[in-house]
C-alpha cells in the first residue's frame, strides 16, 4: 500500500497561496486533513490536491488574504453588515429625505425591513406576487445600474434612486430609496397603468387606484440632493460592514493561534 505523501505547513502555503492562520483555520475546520508530529503539522498531500480541484464544499467566506482579488466576490457575503445598525441608519434617513429605503442583496431580496413604505407600495408589498415583482426590480437594477445611478422606474411606475455598498471594492449590496415620482403624470395613463397591474397581481383595483394618489412628487431641491445623500449613507454602511469583518477575521486569528500552538 503507498505511503501518504505529506506536506509541511510552509510546502502548504506556497501550494495555496494562503497565510499560514488560514492553513490552521482549515485544518480545524476540515477542508485540510493532516497529524501532528510535535509542535509540527504534517498535512495530507491530497487533502490538498482535493481542496485545489474543487472537492472540498466548504467555502472561507470571510478571509481576505487569498492572492487572487477576484475571488472576494464569492467569499464576502452581505450578512457581514451589521444589520442592527443599518436597519436604524436606514430608519433615520428614510425619515429625513420622505422616502422609502431598502438595502438588497446582489439577487435583488431585502436584507432589511423596508423604512418609511408608503401606503401604495404597502398594498404590493402585501401580497407574494408583489414582494417578488418589487425584488425582480431591484436585482434589474443590480444587473444594469452602476455606481452612479441616476432615476429608475420600479415594475410599479415608480422611481427611484441607489448607491452601492461595498466591503474591500467589492460589491455586497445596495442601498435604495424611492416609492416617488420625478414629475407630474398623466391621469389617463397612469390609471390604465395601474388597473393593468393591479390585474397582474390580483390586487383590489379600487384599492390600489385610491393608494396611487398618495405617491408624492418629490421636490427638485430633493430630487438633486438625493444622489449625495445615498452615497454617503451607502459608503457609512460600508465602513460598518468593513470595520465588522475586520474584527471577526482578527478574532478567527486569534481562536486560530490558540488552538494550534
Amino acid at each position: 500500500m503507498p505511503t501518504e505523501e505529506l506536506l509541511t505547513t510552509k510546502e502548504t502555503l506556497d501550494i495555496l497561496k494562503i497565510d499560514r492562520i488560514t492553513v490552521y483555520r482549515m485544518l480545524k475546520d476540515g477542508r485540510l486533513t493532516g497529524i501532528r508530529v510535535g509542535s509540527q503539522w504534517r498535512i495530507s498531500k491530497s487533502s490538498v490536491d482535493d481542496l485545489l480541484s474543487g472537492g472540498s464544499t466548504k467555502e472561507i467566506k470571510l478571509d481576505l488574504k487569498i492572492s487572487d482579488p477576484s475571488k472576494k466576490t464569492n467569499l464576502i457575503q452581505p450578512d457581514i453588515l451589521p444589520l442592527y445598525c443599518v436597519q436604524t441608519l436606514q430608519d433615520v434617513f428614510s425619515e429625513l429625505a420622505q422616502v422609502g429605503a431598502v438595502t438588497v442583496k446582489r439577487d435583488g431580496k431585502p436584507l432589511t425591513t423596508i423604512s418609511n413604505m408608503q401606503p401604495f407600495c404597502q398594498l404590493i408589498q402585501s401580497c407574494e406576487k408583489g414582494r417578488a415583482a418589487c425584488s425582480a426590480s431591484w436585482r434589474e437594477l443590480n444587473e444594469k445600474g452602476g455606481p452612479e445611478t441616476q432615476f429608475f422606474q420600479c415594475h410599479a411606475g415608480l422611481q427611484y434612486s441607489s448607491a452601492e455598498i461595498k466591503i474591500g471594492g467589492v460589491f455586497v449590496a445596495r442601498l435604495v430609496a424611492g416609492q416617488f415620482y420625478i414629475s407630474p403624470t398623466d391621469p389617463d395613463e397612469e390609471k390604465e397603468r395601474i388597473v393593468h397591474l393591479a390585474g397582474s397581481l390580483e390586487l383590489n383595483r379600487g384599492q390600489l387606484l385610491a393608494e396611487s394618489e398618495k405617491i408624492q412628487i418629490l421636490p427638485e431641491p430633493v430630487q438633486l440632493m438625493l444622489g449625495g445623500w445615498l452615497r454617503k449613507m451607502a459608503e457609512t454602511f460600508s465602513h460598518l460592514g468593513h470595520e465588522r469583518m475586520d474584527m471577526i477575521n482578527r478574532l478567527q486569528q486569534i481562536s486560530a493561534m490558540s488552538s494550534y500552538q
